[in-house]
Protein backbone atom coordinates (compact mmCIF):
# COMPACT_ATOMS: atom_id res chain seq x y z
CA UNK A 1 0.00 0.00 0.00
CA UNK A 2 2.76 2.43 0.99
CA UNK A 3 4.66 1.53 -2.19
CA UNK A 4 1.58 2.26 -4.36
CA UNK A 5 1.09 5.62 -2.64
CA UNK A 6 4.76 6.50 -3.22
CA UNK A 7 4.57 5.55 -6.91
CA UNK A 8 1.41 7.63 -7.34
CA UNK A 9 3.10 10.55 -5.56
CA UNK A 10 6.19 10.27 -7.80
CA UNK A 11 4.08 10.15 -10.97
CA UNK A 12 2.12 13.17 -9.78
CA UNK A 13 5.35 15.14 -9.30
CA UNK A 14 6.56 14.21 -12.78
CA UNK A 15 3.26 15.24 -14.37
CA UNK A 16 3.24 18.54 -12.50
CA UNK A 17 6.87 19.16 -13.50
CA UNK A 18 6.03 18.50 -17.15
CA UNK A 19 3.20 21.02 -17.09
CA UNK A 20 5.43 23.51 -15.27
CA UNK A 21 8.10 23.19 -17.98
CA UNK A 22 5.50 23.61 -20.72
CA UNK A 23 4.10 26.68 -18.99
CA UNK A 24 7.55 28.22 -18.56
CA UNK A 25 8.29 27.62 -22.25
CA UNK A 26 5.31 29.70 -23.39
CA UNK A 27 6.24 33.38 -23.59
CA UNK A 28 3.07 34.62 -25.29
CA UNK A 29 0.07 33.11 -27.01
CA UNK A 30 -3.19 33.97 -28.68
CA UNK A 31 -6.29 32.02 -29.66
CA UNK A 32 -7.89 32.80 -33.00
CA UNK A 33 -11.53 33.92 -32.95
CA UNK A 34 -12.16 31.59 -35.89
CA UNK A 35 -9.95 28.58 -36.68
CA UNK A 36 -7.87 29.04 -39.81
CA UNK A 37 -7.63 26.54 -42.66
CA UNK A 38 -11.05 25.05 -41.95
CA UNK A 39 -13.09 26.64 -44.75
CA UNK A 40 -11.17 25.34 -47.76
CA UNK A 41 -8.83 28.34 -47.90
CA UNK A 42 -5.14 27.67 -47.37
CA UNK A 43 -3.80 29.59 -44.34
CA UNK A 44 -1.43 32.32 -45.48
CA UNK A 45 0.85 33.35 -42.63
CA UNK A 46 3.85 35.66 -42.51
CA UNK A 47 6.15 36.51 -39.62
CA UNK A 48 7.78 39.91 -40.03
CA UNK A 49 9.90 41.20 -37.17
CA UNK A 50 7.76 40.65 -34.03
CA UNK A 51 4.40 40.58 -35.81
CA UNK A 52 2.41 37.66 -37.22
CA UNK A 53 0.17 38.39 -40.22
CA UNK A 54 -2.73 36.26 -41.43
CA UNK A 55 -3.93 37.00 -44.96
CA UNK A 56 -7.39 35.89 -46.11
CA UNK A 57 -7.86 36.27 -49.82
CA UNK A 58 -11.55 35.43 -49.65
CA UNK A 59 -12.25 38.02 -46.96
CA UNK A 60 -9.94 40.60 -48.50
CA UNK A 61 -8.15 41.49 -45.29
CA UNK A 62 -5.00 41.02 -43.25
CA UNK A 63 -5.09 40.46 -39.49
CA UNK A 64 -2.00 41.07 -37.38
CA UNK A 65 -0.80 40.01 -33.95
CA UNK A 66 1.97 41.96 -32.29
CA UNK A 67 3.70 39.47 -30.01
CA UNK A 68 2.70 40.15 -26.44
CA UNK A 69 -0.61 41.83 -27.22
CA UNK A 70 -3.88 40.20 -26.25
CA UNK A 71 -5.81 40.35 -29.53
CA UNK A 72 -5.41 40.17 -33.27
CA UNK A 73 -6.29 43.40 -35.03
CA UNK A 74 -7.18 44.36 -38.57
CA UNK A 75 -3.98 45.52 -40.28
CA UNK A 76 -5.30 46.42 -43.72
CA UNK A 77 -8.39 46.13 -45.87
CA UNK A 78 -7.88 44.86 -49.41
CA UNK A 79 -10.03 44.66 -52.57
CA UNK A 80 -12.89 42.21 -52.18
CA UNK A 81 -12.84 39.01 -54.19
CA UNK A 82 -15.89 38.50 -56.46
CA UNK A 83 -18.12 35.74 -55.09
CA UNK A 84 -18.12 34.15 -58.55
CA UNK A 85 -14.49 33.08 -58.01
CA UNK A 86 -15.68 30.35 -55.63
CA UNK A 87 -17.39 28.43 -58.46
CA UNK A 88 -15.80 29.92 -61.59
CA UNK A 89 -12.22 30.10 -62.85
CA UNK A 90 -10.67 33.35 -64.04
CA UNK A 91 -10.65 32.32 -67.70
CA UNK A 92 -14.36 31.50 -67.54
CA UNK A 93 -15.39 34.92 -66.21
CA UNK A 94 -16.75 37.80 -68.22
CA UNK A 95 -14.75 40.97 -68.84
CA UNK A 96 -16.28 42.86 -65.90
CA UNK A 97 -15.46 40.19 -63.34
CA UNK A 98 -11.99 39.72 -64.78
CA UNK A 99 -11.38 43.43 -64.25
CA UNK A 100 -12.36 42.98 -60.59
CA UNK A 101 -10.10 39.93 -60.26
CA UNK A 102 -7.21 41.93 -61.74
CA UNK A 103 -7.33 44.23 -58.68
CA UNK A 104 -7.45 41.71 -55.84
CA UNK A 105 -4.49 40.41 -53.83
CA UNK A 106 -3.69 36.78 -54.56
CA UNK A 107 -0.38 36.58 -52.69
CA UNK A 108 1.18 38.42 -49.78
CA UNK A 109 4.97 38.39 -49.50
CA UNK A 110 7.49 39.86 -47.10
CA UNK A 111 10.89 41.42 -47.41
CA UNK A 112 12.99 44.51 -46.78
CA UNK A 113 10.89 45.15 -43.68
CA UNK A 114 7.60 45.45 -45.58
CA UNK A 115 4.55 43.50 -46.71
CA UNK A 116 3.99 43.22 -50.46
CA UNK A 117 0.96 42.29 -52.55
CA UNK A 118 0.88 40.42 -55.86
CA UNK A 119 -1.97 39.79 -58.28
CA UNK A 120 -1.23 36.61 -60.21
CA UNK A 121 -3.65 37.50 -63.02
CA UNK A 122 -2.64 41.09 -63.90
CA UNK A 123 0.92 41.15 -62.54
CA UNK A 124 0.16 44.12 -60.30
CA UNK A 125 2.60 44.38 -57.40
CA UNK A 126 3.19 46.83 -54.59
CA UNK A 127 3.37 47.56 -50.89
CA UNK A 128 0.70 46.97 -48.27
CA UNK A 129 0.42 49.23 -45.27
CA UNK A 130 -2.26 50.07 -42.72
CA UNK A 131 -3.82 52.57 -45.11
CA UNK A 132 -4.31 49.97 -47.81
CA UNK A 133 -2.65 48.87 -51.03
CA UNK A 134 -0.33 50.65 -53.45
CA UNK A 135 0.10 48.73 -56.71
CA UNK A 136 3.18 50.60 -58.00
CA UNK A 137 4.32 47.95 -60.51
CA UNK A 138 2.85 45.84 -63.29
CA UNK A 139 5.17 42.87 -63.69
CA UNK A 140 5.67 40.45 -66.55
CA UNK A 141 4.46 37.08 -65.19
CA UNK A 142 4.67 35.29 -68.53
CA UNK A 143 4.97 31.49 -68.09
CA UNK A 144 5.00 31.75 -64.30
CA UNK A 145 1.25 31.12 -64.10
CA UNK A 146 0.27 29.69 -67.49
CA UNK A 147 -3.08 28.25 -66.37
CA UNK A 148 -4.25 31.49 -64.67
CA UNK A 149 -6.89 29.53 -62.72
CA UNK A 150 -4.32 27.88 -60.49
CA UNK A 151 -4.46 28.96 -56.83
CA UNK A 152 -2.33 26.47 -54.95
CA UNK A 153 0.00 28.60 -52.87
CA UNK A 154 0.35 26.53 -49.71
CA UNK A 155 3.71 28.22 -49.40
CA UNK A 156 4.29 31.78 -50.41
CA UNK A 157 5.81 31.81 -53.88
CA UNK A 158 8.55 34.32 -53.28
CA UNK A 159 10.01 37.17 -51.27
CA UNK A 160 11.66 40.57 -51.54
CA UNK A 161 15.31 41.01 -50.64
CA UNK A 162 17.71 43.93 -51.16
CA UNK A 163 15.47 45.66 -53.68
CA UNK A 164 14.69 42.56 -55.75
CA UNK A 165 11.55 40.44 -55.96
CA UNK A 166 12.04 36.70 -56.42
CA UNK A 167 9.14 34.57 -57.69
CA UNK A 168 9.14 30.80 -57.91
CA UNK A 169 6.47 28.80 -59.72
CA UNK A 170 5.49 25.13 -59.86
CA UNK A 171 3.28 25.70 -62.91
CA UNK A 172 5.91 25.54 -65.63
CA UNK A 173 8.03 22.83 -67.23
CA UNK A 174 11.26 24.81 -67.43
CA UNK A 175 13.30 25.08 -64.24
CA UNK A 176 14.03 28.70 -63.42
CA UNK A 177 12.89 31.50 -61.18
CA UNK A 178 12.14 35.14 -61.98
CA UNK A 179 14.19 37.98 -60.50
CA UNK A 180 12.70 41.49 -60.69
CA UNK A 181 14.63 44.70 -60.13
CA UNK A 182 12.21 46.87 -58.15
CA UNK A 183 13.99 50.01 -59.29
CA UNK A 184 13.25 49.37 -62.97
CA UNK A 185 10.67 46.55 -62.90
CA UNK A 186 12.85 44.53 -65.29
CA UNK A 187 12.70 40.73 -65.11
CA UNK A 188 15.54 38.24 -65.39
CA UNK A 189 15.03 34.49 -65.59
CA UNK A 190 17.60 32.53 -63.59
CA UNK A 191 18.05 28.87 -64.60
CA UNK A 192 17.98 26.07 -62.03
CA UNK A 193 19.50 22.61 -61.97
CA UNK A 194 16.65 21.16 -59.88
CA UNK A 195 12.99 21.87 -59.40
CA UNK A 196 12.46 23.53 -56.02
CA UNK A 197 10.02 23.08 -53.19
CA UNK A 198 9.77 25.72 -50.48
CA UNK A 199 12.27 28.57 -50.56
CA UNK A 200 13.34 30.65 -47.55
CA UNK A 201 15.31 33.92 -47.78
CA UNK A 202 18.74 33.65 -46.18
CA UNK A 203 20.31 37.09 -46.67
CA UNK A 204 23.48 38.12 -48.50
CA UNK A 205 22.04 37.23 -51.90
CA UNK A 206 21.16 33.65 -50.97
CA UNK A 207 18.17 31.52 -50.02
CA UNK A 208 17.66 28.12 -48.43
CA UNK A 209 15.49 25.78 -50.47
CA UNK A 210 14.12 22.27 -50.39
CA UNK A 211 14.83 19.90 -53.27
CA UNK A 212 13.33 16.45 -53.76
CA UNK A 213 16.21 14.07 -54.47
CA UNK A 214 15.68 10.51 -55.66
CA UNK A 215 16.99 8.03 -53.11
CA UNK A 216 16.68 4.34 -52.35
CA UNK A 217 16.56 5.05 -48.62
CA UNK A 218 13.19 6.79 -48.71
CA UNK A 219 10.00 4.76 -48.74
CA UNK A 220 8.52 7.10 -51.37
CA UNK A 221 11.62 7.03 -53.57
CA UNK A 222 12.43 10.67 -52.82
CA UNK A 223 13.74 12.60 -49.85
CA UNK A 224 13.91 16.32 -49.15
CA UNK A 225 17.34 17.88 -49.03
CA UNK A 226 18.28 21.43 -48.07
CA UNK A 227 20.31 23.47 -50.56
CA UNK A 228 21.79 26.94 -50.56
CA UNK A 229 20.61 28.91 -53.60
CA UNK A 230 22.64 31.76 -55.10
CA UNK A 231 19.93 34.23 -56.12
CA UNK A 232 22.12 35.88 -58.76
CA UNK A 233 23.39 32.78 -60.58
CA UNK A 234 20.93 30.00 -59.62
CA UNK A 235 23.76 27.82 -58.32
CA UNK A 236 22.51 25.18 -55.88
CA UNK A 237 24.87 23.82 -53.23
CA UNK A 238 23.66 20.97 -50.99
CA UNK A 239 24.11 21.40 -47.26
CA UNK A 240 26.01 18.48 -45.81
CA UNK A 241 23.62 17.64 -43.02
CA UNK A 242 21.75 14.45 -42.19
CA UNK A 243 18.69 15.15 -40.09
CA UNK A 244 17.73 12.21 -37.88
CA UNK A 245 14.38 10.53 -38.46
CA UNK A 246 13.51 9.92 -34.84
CA UNK A 247 9.94 8.92 -35.66
CA UNK A 248 11.03 5.73 -37.46
CA UNK A 249 12.37 4.65 -40.86
CA UNK A 250 8.94 3.92 -42.36
CA UNK A 251 7.47 7.26 -41.32
CA UNK A 252 7.11 10.02 -43.89
CA UNK A 253 9.11 13.08 -42.86
CA UNK A 254 8.63 16.65 -44.09
CA UNK A 255 10.92 19.62 -43.60
CA UNK A 256 8.56 22.47 -42.67
CA UNK A 257 11.15 25.24 -42.51
CA UNK A 258 14.89 25.97 -42.66
CA UNK A 259 16.40 29.19 -41.33
CA UNK A 260 19.57 30.94 -40.31
CA UNK A 261 19.06 33.72 -37.77
CA UNK A 262 20.69 37.12 -38.30
CA UNK A 263 23.35 35.60 -40.58
CA UNK A 264 24.31 33.17 -37.83
CA UNK A 265 25.96 29.86 -38.58
CA UNK A 266 23.47 27.57 -36.82
CA UNK A 267 20.68 26.16 -38.99
CA UNK A 268 17.19 25.86 -37.50
CA UNK A 269 15.14 23.07 -39.12
CA UNK A 270 11.53 22.28 -38.33
CA UNK A 271 10.56 18.71 -39.19
CA UNK A 272 7.20 16.94 -39.11
CA UNK A 273 7.03 13.15 -39.14
CA UNK A 274 3.88 11.13 -39.62
CA UNK A 275 0.65 13.04 -39.84
CA UNK A 276 -2.63 13.82 -38.16
CA UNK A 277 -3.07 13.83 -34.42
CA UNK A 278 -0.06 11.55 -33.90
CA UNK A 279 2.45 13.63 -35.86
CA UNK A 280 5.90 14.17 -34.36
CA UNK A 281 7.10 17.79 -34.59
CA UNK A 282 10.71 18.68 -33.83
CA UNK A 283 13.18 21.51 -34.02
CA UNK A 284 16.70 20.50 -35.00
CA UNK A 285 19.55 22.98 -34.56
CA UNK A 286 22.57 22.12 -36.69
CA UNK A 287 25.99 23.79 -36.54
CA UNK A 288 28.02 25.05 -39.51
CA UNK A 289 29.73 21.65 -39.87
CA UNK A 290 26.40 19.84 -40.26
CA UNK A 291 26.52 18.30 -36.78
CA UNK A 292 23.35 18.14 -34.73
CA UNK A 293 23.54 20.41 -31.69
CA UNK A 294 19.99 20.21 -30.36
CA UNK A 295 16.88 18.11 -30.93
CA UNK A 296 13.70 19.49 -29.38
CA UNK A 297 10.27 17.86 -29.34
CA UNK A 298 7.66 20.56 -29.90
CA UNK A 299 4.31 20.61 -28.06
CA UNK A 300 1.57 18.69 -29.85
CA UNK A 301 -0.63 21.10 -31.85
CA UNK A 302 -4.37 20.95 -31.28
CA UNK A 303 -5.16 19.85 -34.84
CA UNK A 304 -2.15 17.53 -35.24
CA UNK A 305 0.14 19.77 -37.30
CA UNK A 306 1.52 23.28 -37.51
CA UNK A 307 0.89 25.68 -40.37
CA UNK A 308 3.97 27.69 -39.43
CA UNK A 309 7.03 27.09 -37.25
CA UNK A 310 9.74 29.72 -37.43
CA UNK A 311 12.48 31.09 -35.18
CA UNK A 312 12.13 34.73 -34.16
CA UNK A 313 15.66 34.93 -32.77
CA UNK A 314 18.08 32.54 -31.06
CA UNK A 315 15.91 32.47 -27.94
CA UNK A 316 12.35 32.41 -29.31
CA UNK A 317 10.27 30.64 -31.94
CA UNK A 318 6.65 30.90 -33.04
CA UNK A 319 4.32 27.97 -33.69
CA UNK A 320 0.93 28.41 -35.38
CA UNK A 321 -1.82 25.82 -35.73
CA UNK A 322 -5.47 26.13 -36.73
CA UNK A 323 -6.58 27.50 -33.39
CA UNK A 324 -3.88 29.93 -32.34
CA UNK A 325 -0.25 30.95 -32.11
CA UNK A 326 2.34 30.59 -29.36
CA UNK A 327 5.77 32.10 -28.86
CA UNK A 328 8.01 29.55 -27.18
CA UNK A 329 11.29 29.82 -25.30
CA UNK A 330 13.70 27.54 -27.18
CA UNK A 331 15.92 27.03 -24.14
CA UNK A 332 12.97 26.01 -21.95
CA UNK A 333 11.77 23.57 -24.61
CA UNK A 334 15.22 22.02 -24.77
Amino acid sequence: MKRDVFVFFLISILVLSTFAIAENACIAQIKFDTPIGQSGENPRLILLDDTLYHFSRREGRILSWKIGEGVMTSFSSLPQVPVESVVMGYKDMGAEKRTEMDQIVTHVLAGDGKLWALNQYSGKFGQINQDGLDYAYTLDLTDLNPELNHDEDYRFPGFVSDGYLYLFSVMRKEMYFARYDLTTGERQNVALEHDLGAVYPDGNGHALCLVNIETEQSSGGYAERIYTLDLATGELIPLEIDLPNEAGENTTTYIKGAYHINSGEDLYCFVESGGGASSDNRLFIVDKNGSLKTSIILPQPDNGFYYLCQPIDTQRMIAVDAFGAAVLDINELG
